[in-house]
């Protein structure tokens, strides 16, 4: 587990604003752009000026994600061609593709002087789903049982093991990222 914590100044550099709301909720305005560029030792044109060394570390980025990009689809390629039925699915998944006739599993809910709450409708709805949804995906830090968002029945993922399609996750998980 790790954390990755940084401090921060809103408004860095700019002199009367840096460190208030005032900087995050309107713009800086023409005389504190032009004291925040002298303060940071940035010529005052062009208007958008993007320091040399800052450019050309993000031209890398940009270049190392194509090359990312490419052997992505390289993998994918012999993905597909070594088991076309889980690519052809998981293009699915990733398009956002819901399979022909789910909504029939949504159970119906009639009218009701008394009503339900709504955790309860949806973890009805989470569990009508799931079967039908593969990729759905359930969990719940320590109040699984009050807010009904398990898959019923259905594993939780654990270390090494990520077949399950509930995830146990809270609060305490930020510090374990």
């Amino acid at each position: 587990p790790s954390i990755i914590g940084l401090k921060s100044i809103i408004g860095y550099g700019s002199p009367n604003k840096a460190g208030t709301s005032k900087v995050h909720g309107e713009p800086l305005g023409e005389d504190e752009l032009k004291a925040t560029k002298e303060n940071l030792g940035w010529p005052l044109e062009p208007r958008f000026y993007i320091p040399d060394d800052v450019l050309a570390y993000f031209r890398q980025a940009v270049e190392r994600g194509r090359m990312l990009e490419d052997a992505h689809q390289q993998l994918m390629a012999a993905y597909a061609d070594a088991y076309p039925e889980l690519a052809a699915e998981l293009q699915r998944f990733i398009c956002g593709e819901l399979p022909e006739g789910w909504e029939e599993a949504l159970p119906v809910f009639p009218p009701s002087a008394k009503g339900d709450a709504t955790r309860n409708s949806s973890g009805k709805v989470i569990n009508a789903l799931a079967p039908v949804l593969p990729n759905l995906i359930g969990g719940s830090a320590d109040l699984a049982a009050s807010n009904k968002t398990t898959i019923a029945g259905a594993p939780f993922m654990k270390p090494g093991d990520f077949g399950g399609p509930n995830i146990h996750f809270g609060v305490r998980e930020h510090g374990m990222g």
